[in-house]
């Protein structure tokens, strides 16, 4: 096994060790929701207003897990002073519950029917799938690597893998309607979850997955994914200017299979 894929598997520890602390895996949906019911309809919370919802399910954390993991899930969720984004948060809180799929695409409906319809849209999908992607990303990252760096370098990745799979999921979901109902939103999450080829968004470890498999090959090291990073930025930059230049492609190039340049992702958006 490689370098990389036994760092991946490290990472992952790490950061499953961290949602087990968090100990939202304890409790399903219908708690979670209870809990949060006195800020229903709501935007945004503070902070006051999370720790209420912590002492609502009777989370008592000890003080190295206050600092170490409450503290620092909560602000990734900050858009303010003392303002924290509840649906962004709720998505989080829903992904580390105990539910099954079929649960689980319940509250995601539920929470991303912004028109209170009965269908979803869409445009509101792409936003939940979005969301809920740059959700584990946002409190995930910081545990993939040490230097800022490489943490900017995994967040572009992380972008760049969210903007190869949500298309492809929203096809999936929608085949071509505007909105669709719970029904169909459930059997296509579903089938979705056992789909190698799709975005499981139900699972954070399964959205993590799709980083890895996204970036990393089994003989790849971190030096060499910096490496391949470097490379992909300054041929993105070149590819800018020639076509600014000409708007033939020059032939003849072999794109690695493994590069992250922007030739390599617009094929797979259209695939």
């Amino acid at each position: 096994m490689g370098c990389a894929q036994n760092r991946g598997k490290v990472d992952e520890d790490v950061i499953e060790e961290f949602e087990s602390r968090l100990q939202f895996s304890r409790f399903t949906v219908k708690e979670l929701k209870l809990a949060f019911s006195h800020v229903s309809g709501a935007s945004s919370v503070s902070r006051v207003q999370i720790q209420k919802f912590i002492k609502n399910l009777k989370i008592e954390y000890s003080y190295d897990d206050q600092k170490e993991v409450f503290d620092s899930f909560i602000k990734h969720f900050e858009v303010g002073e003392d303002t924290y984004d509840l649906v962004d948060l709720l998505a989080a809180v829903f992904l580390l519950s105990n539910n099954s799929v079929e649960e689980k695409a319940l509250a995601f409906f539920d929470l991303f029917d912004r028109r209170a319809s009965g269908s979803l849209y869409k445009e509101d999908a792409e936003f939940a799938f979005a969301s809920i992607c740059e959700v584990v990303c946002r409190y995930s990252e910081g545990f993939l690597d040490e230097d800022e760096e490489a943490k900017r370098m995994h967040v572009d990745i992380w972008t760049r893998m969210k903007e190869a799979k949500v298309p492809k999921l929203i096809d999936y979901f929608f085949e071509g309607r505007a909105f669709i109902k719970y029904e169909t939103f459930k059997t296509s999450l579903m089938k979705a979850s056992g789909n190698t080829e799709l975005l499981d968004i139900t699972s954070p470890q399964s959205i993590r997955r799709a980083l890895m498999e996204f970036v990393f090959t089994p003989h790849k090291s971190k030096v060499e994914l910096q490496e391949m990073y470097k490379v992909r930025k300054s041929k993105a930059k070149y590819a800018f200017q020639e076509t600014e230049s000409s708007l033939t492609p020059r032939s003849g190039r072999n794109t690695p299979r493994n590069t992250l340049d922007s030739t390599a992702i617009s094929k797979e958006k259209s695939t």
